[in-house]
Formats: structure tokens, C-alpha cells, sequence
């Protein structure tokens, strides 16, 4: 009686209106007004128009997903909206030699309650459930009954007759804006985003936005106004391929094997023609970001995004129920141009800005692989304070600068972290590890020298820790999968002309250690247990050292010199 029971008290309670009572509704989608005509020009092409006024999905008395003109932030003149009164406006054209489907939408409005979302779908016994119950029907040992043969006269379909004549599927999306609300019980984050522009063709699928910024965390239980990080994000393009392109495949051996500057003279041998044979029947995700703008302040305020992170978790467990193939996994290319970041810190330490340049990741899932590039680096503290940067080494104008820092790390039964720094150069400044370490002017040698050993004790765990995959501390337990899964890791790190600058206090002299060519390799000893050591060696063909009594020099526009 549950049907007629509720369709009674539905008519009884609320006569002649479309929604159902609140009590007895998880979820619901609505749309009004859907007009659909179909017209044919005089060149006898047809063409089909869907308009629908309003299309939501959400709960009772709140929506999840909807279209509303209000939440557009980044207005642009390229918005091209769908007709007064739509929603949604979609045309469909056939024509001689491809079939083009175009779809228009106001901005999008998307609210993520992560903590109703997963009350919500509880009833189902849990999103994962939710979603496994397409899949129960159809399981891995279970054998589908073969298709009986049709009879009698078969007519083909009008997807058949497109593939037959070679028709060319096309796809033009264009949502005028995004605003996404994720909510967590803590905190939540907002995301704002111009108008997405996707594109789909045979060869693959490409998705540009001119503006992305992410702000947030908002505490629910704080009224600050201004979040404390924002980060915007200018030029993005996001293009899926079937297969890999030739400009693909040469990025990713660029970052695994480069050409100039090997990771390993002696050893460096990858399999590449296997790798290319594999790549070349896999699917790429290409990510290219314009520039990056973080900035960060009021630190107090991110101690929520660990219990958000766990709330993300929860509905991040339905990637295991996507479809898979046997194809080799995916590969992912991301180049972001500039970054900027800046994070006040507040107290003595102040502001500390970071500039990066051609950052490059490559990522594999299977077989394990990653590789990153960074172009060029500079830290500074309060603006001009140099602590990390790039180094200018002498190198021909014809010829292009290597990459800064270089990173591998591919999956192996003894995985090792390859590490190139080139044109490396990190200044140590007394007054910067007292105002790290917070220690006062009149502090003791002593208390420095204390204060110093203990941070560095606590930067040695911490590193010995990723090494052998354990956690810092005993406090910690992790899965037993987890740690069988976790590999001992060695490291191994080539530097090539980097300068370690050591400025004394109060006095105007430097004391620069140039090392031109150098290797340190560190591996976790013994079986990886807490409390075994871990073994480090640092070999060094070329090194040298500049004395200057004023830094001055370093500076002067004179003429040219070499040490």
C-alpha cells in the first residue's frame, strides 16, 4: 500500500500542486516548461530545439544542482546566455557531413552539503551502495545470455546510417559560469568560475575557463569577513585525447629522460619503446594553467581543512565503481606557466613570497610513474629578503636553460626518488633562523645552538620517516594493507652548480660554497622497523668556495668575473 498511500496523501495535502511532501522526499529533479520543435531549412538539413524553463535536482525544500543568472561572478562579453526565460537552451542540426549538437546554459549553481549528502544516500546504505546497485546486475563472474537473432526485416537506426556515412559528431557546451559551495561540518569552501566552454570531437574532448578562484575555509563558527586563502587561476585548459599526440609523447620523455641533463649517467636506462608502445594505446589528460595567484594569511583558521578533507573522502570512495579497461592506465600532463604565492605568517617571520615558473608534472597510473620540472624558483622574505632562488649559471643564449629542480619516481620493487637540482642557491641567514625558531635578541649562543639542533632533529625524523614509509611518531597507526603497500624508498640527488650562501651576523661578508658537481644518495637501513637508521653519502667531483668581505661586489655592474 506504500504507493497508494503516498500518492493519497500527496493529492489530500496538497491538491493540484507537483511536490511531493517533504516527509517522505530524499531527493527529487525538476523541469518546467520543456519545449522541443523540430524544423527543416529549405536545403533539407533538420534542426531541433529543446528549451526547458527551470531544471533542478536536490532535496524537498533545498537544491543541489541548479541554474541561476545571480551567481555569475566573472561577467565577460563573450557570454552568449540562452533565451529570456530558459534554463537550458539546446540545438541539434543534421547535416551533410556532421551532426552538431549545441547546448547553452545560465551559470550553475552546484551546493555540496557534504554532511546531508551523506545522511541522504545513508537510506540507501551509503553512496558506494547507492552506486553499486547499477552494477550488481551485471557482475564480473556473472555470464550475460547471448542476444537471440532477430527476425524479419531490420531497419537501421539513424545512429547506424551517421556511422555509415561518416558523420562527424560534434559537441559545443557552453555554461555561462559555475559556483560551487562545498560544505563541510567545520568549515566550507566556495569555487567561482567564468564561463566553461567545452568542446567534444572524435579525437577527444577540450574544456577552457578564463577564471577560476577558490576561497575559503569559512568557519561556520566565525564572522570574519575575508577568507584566508584565495587563490585565482587564469587561463585554464583541460583536453582529454583517446590517444596521445607526438607533442604528448615528447613532454613525457622530456620530463622521464632528458636529453641534456640525465638523472643517472651510469644507469639511466627506461625501457622507452615499451613505454611509447604502451603510451601510444592510452588516454591522456592534458592540464595547462596560465599563471597562479595564492595568497594566504590567518593560519589559525586552516586547522578545519583536515575534518573537510575527511567529509571530501567519504563521496571520493566512489571511484573504485568506474569502469575500467585493459588498456595501459591513464596519463596526465600538467604545465602551469607562473605561480605565485604569498603567506603571511604574521609575528616576526613576517610575509614570504614565492614566484615559480614552468612548473611540469607527468603522471601515469599504470604503470606507476611521476616526473616534475620546475623552471625557476625565488623565496624572499618581506619582499626583499632572499632565501631560495635560481642561481644565473653561464649558459649559451642559444641554448635553453635547464630546468631547476627535476623529479622521478617510478614503481619498482626498490623504488628510488631521483632528484636534479641545477642553478640551486639557498642563503642562510642567523637573524631568519632566530625569527624561525622564535628566539629573542638576546638570546645565548647556547639557546641558539639548542633551539637549532632541535629543529634539524625534528626535519631528520621526519625525512628518515619518508623514507622508510613510517609514520614520525608511534601515535600514528596506519592500515596493515597500507603498510605492506608502503616501500622502503631511497634517494638520490644530483646537484649541479648550486651555491649554499652563508651570511654572518652584523657583518658584511659572505661566505659562498659552490658546489658544481655533487651527489647525495640516502637509503633506510635495516628492515625499516622504527629506531633503524638511515644511511647518507655525499660525493662531490667539483666544489668551491667564495670569501668576499662585502657583498657589494656580488652586485656591482663592473666588468664580468669568474672564480
Amino acid at each position: 500500500d506504500t504507493p497508494s498511500r503516498i500518492f493519497s496523501r500527496h493529492n489530500d495535502s496538497t491538491p493540484g500542486s507537483s511536490d511531493f511532501p517533504s516527509d517522505v522526499l530524499l531527493l527529487q529533479a525538476k523541469v518546467s516548461n520543456l519545449h522541443a520543435s523540430v524544423t527543416s531549412h529549405a536545403s533539407g538539413q533538420p534542426e531541433a530545439n529543446i528549451t526547458a524553463e527551470k531544471v533542478s535536482f536536490g532535496y524537498a525544500d533545498d537544491d543541489i544542482l541548479a541554474f541561476d543568472r545571480s551567481v555569475q561572478l566573472f561577467e565577460s562579453i563573450a557570454n552568449t546566455l540562452p533565451s529570456a526565460g530558459s534554463d537550458i537552451a539546446v540545438r541539434v542540426r543534421n547535416g551533410p557531413e556532421e551532426v552538431r549538437v549545441e547546448v547553452n546554459t545560465l551559470p550553475l549553481h552546484v551546493k555540496l552539503d557534504l554532511q546531508r549528502l551523506d545522511e541522504t544516500f545513508s537510506w540507501f546504505g551509503g553512496l558506494s551502495s547507492f552506486i553499486n546497485m547499477g552494477t550488481s546486475s551485471a557482475t564480473p563472474g556473472q555470464k550475460l545470455p547471448p542476444p537471440k537473432p532477430q527476425k524479419g526485416v531490420r531497419f537501421e537506426t539513424p545512429d547506424e546510417e551517421d556511422r555509415a556515412r561518416g558523420k562527424e559528431q560534434k559537441v559545443d557546451l557552453r555554461i555561462n559560469g559555475t559556483r560551487v559551495d562545498v560544505i563541510g561540518k567545520d568549515c566550507s569552501l566556495l569555487l567561482n568560475t567564468s564561463a566553461l566552454k567545452l568542446v567534444s570531437r572524435g579525437e577527444g574532448i577540450g574544456m577552457h575557463f578564463s577564471r577560476i578562484r577558490l576561497s575559503g575555509p569559512y568557519l561556520r563558527s566565525s564572522s570574519a569577513v575575508g577568507p584566508p586563502i584565495l587563490t585565482e587561476v587564469e587561463n585554464t585548459r583541460v583536453d582529454f585525447m583517446f590517444s596521445p599526440r607526438p607533442k604528448d609523447l615528447e613532454r613525457l620523455l622530456e620530463l622521464i629522460t632528458p636529453s641534456r641533463h640525465r638523472f643517472d649517467e651510469r644507469e639511466d636506462e627506461i625501457m622507452v619503446d615499451t613505454l611509447l608502445r604502451q603510451r601510444r594505446k592510452g588516454s591522456v589528460l592534458s592540464l595547462t594553467v596560465g599563471r597562479v595567484k595564492i595568497e594566504a594569511d590567518k593560519p589559525s583558521q586552516l586547522a578545519c581543512l583536515p575534518s573537510l578533507a575527511d567529509d571530501l573522502a567519504k563521496l571520493g570512495t566512489v571511484a573504485k565503481y568506474l569502469p575500467e579497461d585493459d588498456r595501459p592506465g591513464l596519463l596526465t600532463l600538467c604545465h602551469v606557466r607562473e605561480i605565485d604565492v604569498g603567506v603571511d605568517l604574521a609575528g616576526r617571520m613576517g610575509t614570504i613570497q614565492g614566484a615559480f615558473t614552468d612548473l611540469e608534472i607527468a603522471h601515469i597510473t599504470v604503470p606507476a610513474l611521476v616526473a616534475v620540472a620546475l623552471g625557476r624558483l625565488s623565496v624572499r622574505r618581506n619582499g626583499s629578503e632572499e632565501l631560495v632562488y635560481t642561481s644565473p649559471a653561464p649558459t649559451p643564449s642559444s641554448v635553453p636553460k635547464p630546468p631547476v629542480v627535476m623529479m622521478r619516481l617510478i614503481d619498482d620493487l626498490e623504488p628510488v626518488l631521483k632528484v636534479n637540482l641545477m642553478g640551486l642557491a639557498v642563503e642562510y641567514r642567523v637573524p631568519t633562523i632566530m625569527d624561525l625558531l622564535g628566539l629573542g635578541e638576546d638570546a645565548t649562543p647556547q639557546e641558539f645552538e639548542a633551539g637549532l639542533a632541535a629543529s634539524v632533529a625534528n626535519l631528520g625524523e621526519r625525512a628518515q620517516a619518508a623514507l622508510k614509509g613510517t609514520a614520525p611518531s608511534p601515535e600514528r597507526e596506519k592500515d596493515p594493507l597500507e603498510r605492506q603497500a608502503k616501500q622502503q624508498m631511497k634517494l638520490d640527488v644530483k646537484l649541479l652548480d648550486c651555491v649554499v650562501g652563508l651570511n654572518p651576523l652584523g657583518l658584511k661578508s659572505k661566505l659562498a660554497v659552490v658546489l658544481t658537481d655533487g651527489r647525495l644518495e640516502a637509503s633506510p637501513g635495516g628492515d625499516g622497523k622504527q629506531g633503524d637508521t638511515v644511511s647518507a653519502s655525499l660525493a662531490l667531483k667539483k666544489a668551491a668556495i667564495l670569501l668576499v668581505d662585502d657583498v657589494a661586489v656580488l652586485s656591482s655592474t663592473g666588468g664580468s668575473f669568474t672564480s
